[in-house]
């Protein structure tokens, strides 16, 4: 039986080596400069953009580190590299596989070989979404994440982060909350339907032992716009400096952020998450977003009133 590993493998080195051409064109390369920064020859390049020699395993990790170093320098890049660099296993799966997931080729090629996926039981086509230990470990490494009420409100939310909260507490990071999130969580409370009230109160109690780990720090001022604008206007500030990443459970919030890795404004893209069936996170970012889903326009939302984020480092 060919394995989980072998499978995704092939797939990255076919997809790669599918689009070896218009991604060398991307980082503006000509052929013979591509092969010198490769160390390997120029004719060796055309015979992997014509297909007539398969691609190794080593070429693709030579070839993927190149892109990574070039992306990093050129985060502009990343969403036309993105776009063609993704697959799918069969054309009625809902999600595609992001091989750059994170903004880098190499890391994602080392994080889905985590046991933990090969051997949880989940079919293939649907385990290429959810959050590998190594893919949390670079969240928490380079990601400043933020969290909205709908995901505190989550039962299964700790649960669904510990490893993740593990992974930040060593890298010395926080979650961000914008205050208005707290607020509209604090009104449920006294809310007739005791479902919310409940769900309030759970949320509250996340927060409270997130803060008591020293993970989480609450932003911003009485009288900011509601926690969607609120987010939004911060995510689309600060995504042209920082690598940022979103948790939550409200659908219509995580259009509107994914649409702005479609926007003019470039930067790093945003990546959105929230908890599986399974229990564990799961990125919806492979979701195709229309631009017309941001509401304002990038630019407009530079504009917004964003209190009390000035900065977020």
């Amino acid at each position: 039986m060919i394995g989980y590993s072998y499978q995704i493998q092939q797939k990255m080195i076919q997809t790669l080596q599918l689009y070896l051409k218009p991604v060398r064109q991307i980082l503006g390369f000509g052929v013979q400069e591509f092969a010198d920064l490769l160390g390997l020859t120029r004719q060796t390049i055309n015979n992997l953009e014509t297909q007539k020699n398969r691609m190794s395993p080593i070429q693709y990790i030579a070839i993927s580190s190149l892109i990574d170093y070039f992306t990093d320098k050129r985060p502009e890049l990343l969403p036309s590299l993105q776009s063609l660099l993704r697959f799918k296993f069969d054309e009625t799966d809902e999600y595609s596989f992001e091989m750059m997931s994170g903004g880098s080729l190499v890391k994602k090629w080392i994080q889905c070989f985590a046991d933990e996926a090969k051997q949880s039981g989940i079919p293939l086509n649907q385990t290429q979404h959810l959050l590998c230990s190594a893919d949390e470990r670079d969240l928490a490494d380079r990601y400043r994440i933020f969290l909205d009420d709908t995901i505190l409100q989550q039962a299964a939310f700790l649960q669904a982060t510990q490893k993740f909260s593990i992974a930040m507490k060593e890298s010395k990071n926080k979650f961000l909350v914008p205050l208005k999130a707290v607020e509209g969580l604090q009104m449920k409370l006294g809310s007739s339907d005791s479902e919310k009230a409940n769900e309030a109160k759970a949320a509250l109690q996340a927060l409270i032992q997130l803060k008591e780990d020293s993970l989480v720090e609450i932003r911003g001022e009485k009288g900011d716009s509601s926690v969607v604008t609120t987010l939004v206007s911060v995510l689309a500030k600060f995504k042209r400096t920082n690598r940022l990443a979103l948790l939550t459970e409200n659908p219509a919030l995580a259009q509107q952020v994914l649409a702005l890795n479609n926007d003019t404004m470039g930067g790093f893209p945003i990546r959105v998450f929230h908890i599986s069936k399974t229990g564990t996170l799961e990125d919806v970012g492979a979701k195709e977003v229309k631009q017309s889903s941001v509401e304002s326009g990038g630019e407009a939302l530079l504009q917004s009133a964003i209190s009390g984020w000035s900065e977020i480092d």
